[in-house]
């Protein structure tokens, strides 16, 4: 039976993907900020789903919480990363929690998924970006740059995974 890991399960993409990967017969692990919305999802799956709160901006333990999922599944063929934040006109300390999320999150996350998958030989490691981050926007700048963070990130472990 696959295996998945769904950062940021508890809404939006995050949510559908690990439904759709349940139905399709899938064991997953999940996580997400929100403990409550968290039980919900595993309560309406329908395969083995591990879930554990995780808040991505504190690194380490975000890695540590990404390594005993995988562990708890006895491995993983797919790691999606869709934890992200966004704030509409956003204030400096909006902007500072949104680097922190959707950048430092992202890539220690992003990181960690690769190496193991490097370690063992094979994998598929997602992220979701946005059509805005191919282009500043001025209502959601911090957002906007983000997401080409994301974009231009994971083309880089591509390349990497290629050599």
């Amino acid at each position: 039976m696959p295996k998945a890991v769904i950062i940021g399960a508890t809404s939006g993409i995050g949510w559908a993907l690990a439904a759709e990967l349940s139905r399709r017969g899938w064991e997953l692990g999940v996580s997400g900020r929100r403990q409550q919305r968290l039980q919900r999802l595993q309560a309406g799956l329908s395969t083995r789903v591990l879930a554990k709160p995780m808040d991505v901006r504190r690194t380490p333990q975000a890695v540590r919480i990404l390594q005993q999922l995988i562990r708890g599944l006895g491995g993983m063929d797919l790691l999606v990363i869709c934890a992200a934040i966004s704030h509409r006109k956003a204030t400096w300390r909006q902007e500072e929690d949104i680097l922190a999320t959707n950048v430092k999150g992202f890539a220690a996350l992003a990181r960690a998924g690769f190496e193991y998958f490097y370690q063992h030989g094979r994998g598929h490691l997602a992220g979701i970006s946005s059509i805005s981050g191919l282009r500043g926007r001025a209502e959601n700048i911090a957002y906007s740059a983000t997401k080409a963070f994301v974009s231009n990130y994971l083309q880089g472990l591509r390349q990497k995974a290629a050599r």
